[in-house]
C-alpha cells in the first residue's frame, strides 16, 4: 500500500527536502538558498550524496535509514560491552519492530541521524568510563558535534555524558593539551553559534516557553488554537518505557524495576533532565523521543533478561516473541496507513495543481509544503501568513471544516469570502476542494 512511499510525511520532511534542493542550487548556479530555521546536516548530506547521480529526496531518505540501522549497531555493541551479550531479541522486539523508532528511518526527517551521533556518544562514553583514552573522549565530541548540526533537542541529552567524559580525561590530560581543548571547544561553540544563527533564534524561542507547569498540562494555547492530548506531559515524557509505538511490551519490564542498570548514573541523570526538558515545553512530539529511545534500552536491559528467563521457565518465550510481533505488525498496519493516506493525498492534491491551465498564485493551508516537493511551478501563498492580499483569478485549495478551530487561517478565509466569489473547479479526497477567485 505505500512501497512508493518517498519519506514526504510532514511539513517538516518537505522544508528538508525544500532546503537541500536549494543548497544543490546555490553550488550549481550560486543562487541565495533562503532560510532555514533548523540545523543544515541533514539536508547539506543530502545535497552531497545527490551529486552522486541518487535523487535527493531518495538521498534524505537513505540517510534515515542507514542511520537507523547504524544506530541499533551502537546499541548492540553497547549490549555487547555492557552486559557480554548481543542483546537480538532485544532489540528486534524492543527497537527494530517498534513502530515509531522504525518510522524514524522511513522518513525525511532528522530523528534517526540524531539518534545515530547520540548512540555514538553513549557507546564511546561507556567506552571511556573503562579505559579514559584521548580517542573515545575525541569521538564523544565528533558525534556530540555532529549531532547538534543535526537535532539540537539533542544537546539536553548529551550534555551530561560528555561533561562526565571530560572530567574523567582531564585527570590525566597535560595542561597544554587541557588549554587545547577549552580553545577547540570554544572555537566550535562559536561557529556553531555563527552557522546556526536562524536555528538559535528558533529553538530559544521553544526553550523561552519552557514551564515546569507544563508537566501537569495536556492542554495548550496557541497562536491560534487549542490544542489537547491524551495524557499530561509528564506522563507523555515516559513514552520510551511504555507507548505501543515505542515499547508495546514495557509494562512487564517495571515489575523488574529494581534489576533496571542504575550504575551508570550519568547516563540516567542526562536522560531524565532530556525528559524533563521536552515536557516543560508547551506541546508534545513523539518524534522527541526517538533519540532518547535506545539509551534507555541500554538501561534497562537487565529487566529483559529477567523477564526472557521467567518467560523460558514457563515454556512461553515463544509464544511471547509470537505475541508481541503480531501486536506490532497490526500496530504497523494502522500506523503506515494513515502515513501512506497522507503521503497519497498529497500528490493526488499536486497532480490536480499541476492539471491547471495557468500559472496564477496559489493559496492554500497544511499542503502548501508538499506542492514545491512536486514540482508544481505556481508562485505559492501560505494561508497561515498576515495580510494576504488576495490575486483575482489565482487557486485556492483549502478544507475549511478541518481548520474550523485555527482562528488565524479562517480569519483568511472568512476574508477571501467576503471579498471574493470563490468557483469550485475541483473536487479532491477528504473533502478538500480547489477554488478559483472571482
Amino acid at each position: 500500500m505505500g512501497f512508493d512511499f518517498n519519506g514526504l510525511y510532514g511539513q517538516d520532511a518537505h522544508e528538508y527536502l525544500r532546503y537541500s534542493k536549494a543548497l544543490s542550487a546555490l553550488m550549481e548556479t550560486g543562487v541565495d538558498p533562503g532560510s532555514f530555521v533548523w540545523p543544515k546536516l541533514f539536508p547539506v548530506l543530502g545535497t552531497v550524496i545527490g551529486f552522486t547521480g541518487i535523487p535527493i529526496g531518495y538521498s534524505l531518505q537513505l540517510i534515515s535509514l542507514f542511520a537507523m540501522l547504524g544506530a541499533l549497531l551502537f546499541a548492540q555493541r553497547s549490549l555487547q560491552f555492557l552486559y557480554n551479550t548481543s542483546g537480538s531479541w532485544f532489540l528486534l522486539l524492543a527497537a527494530a519492530t517498534q513502530v515509531y523508532f522504525v518510522r524514524s528511518g522511513m522518513l525525511v526527517m532528522t530523528d534517526a541521524l540524531a539518534a545515530f551521533f547520540v548512540m555514538g556518544v553513549v557507546f564511546n562514553y561507556l567506552r571511556l568510563r573503562k579505559d579514559a583514552k584521548l580517542q573515545f573522549f575525541v569521538w564523544i565530541l565528533i558525534f556530540a558535534v555532529a549531532g547538534s548540526f543535526t537535532r539540537y533537542a539533542v544537546v539536553p541529552l548529551m550534555a551530561i555524558p560528555l561533561l562526565h567524559s571530560a572530567w574523567i580525561v582531564s585527570k590525566n590530560w597535560h595542561v597544554l593539551l587541557k588549554i587545547g581543548a577549552a580553545l577547540a571547544v570554544v572555537g566550535g561553540g562559536l561557529l556553531f553559534l555563527f552557522a546556526n544563527n536562524l536555528a538559535i533564534n528558533v529553538s530559544s524561542s521553544i526553550a523561552g516557553g519552557w514551564n515546569p507547569l507544563h508537566l501537569i498540562q495536556r492542554t495548550f494555547l496557541f497562536q491560534s488554537h487549542v490544542e489537547s492530548y491524551w495524557v499530561p506531559n509528564g506522563i507523555y515524557i515516559w513514552s520510551n518505557f511504555a507507548h505501543i509505538g515505542y515499547l508495546s511490551f514495557g509494562v512487564l519490564l517495571i515489575f523488574w524495576w529494581k534489576q533496571w542498570n542504575f550504575r551508570l548514573k550519568f547516563l540516567w541523570f542526562g536522560v531524565l533532565v532530556y525528559l524533563i526538558f521536552i515536557g516543560g515545553i508547551g506541546f508534545q512530539n513523539q518524534r522527541f523521543l526517538v533519540i532518547s529511545h535506545l539509551p534507555i534500552l541500554l538501561l534497562i536491559y537487565p529487566a529483559f533478561q529477567s523477564l526472557k528467563s521467567e518467560l523460558s521457565n514457563r515454556k512461553l518465550w515463544w509464544v511471547f516473541v509470537g505475541g508481541i510481533l503480531l501486536f506490532n505488525s497490526a500496530f504497523f498496519y494502522s500506523s503506515f496507513s494513515k502515513m501512506f493516506a497522507m503521503h497519497r493525498f498529497e500528490k493526488k492534491v499536486a497532480k490536480a495543481t499541476h492539471a491547471l491551465d495557468d500559472s496564477k498564485t496559489i493559496y492554500a493551508f497544511y499542503v502548501t509544503p508538499s506542492l514545491g516537493s512536486y514540482d508544481v511551478p505556481n508562485p505559492r501563498v501560505d494561508l497561515w501568513g498576515e495580510d494576504i492580499d488576495f490575486e483575482k483569478g489565482g487557486y485556492v485549495i483549502f478544507n475549511p471544516e478541518l481548520f474550523e478551530d485555527n482562528s488565524r487561517v479562517m480569519k483568511n478565509w472568512n476574508r477571501l469570502n467576503e471579498l471574493y466569489e470563490l468557483e469550485i473547479i475541483d473536487d479532491l479526497p477528504e473533502n478538500w476542494r480547489i477554488y478559483r477567485i472571482q
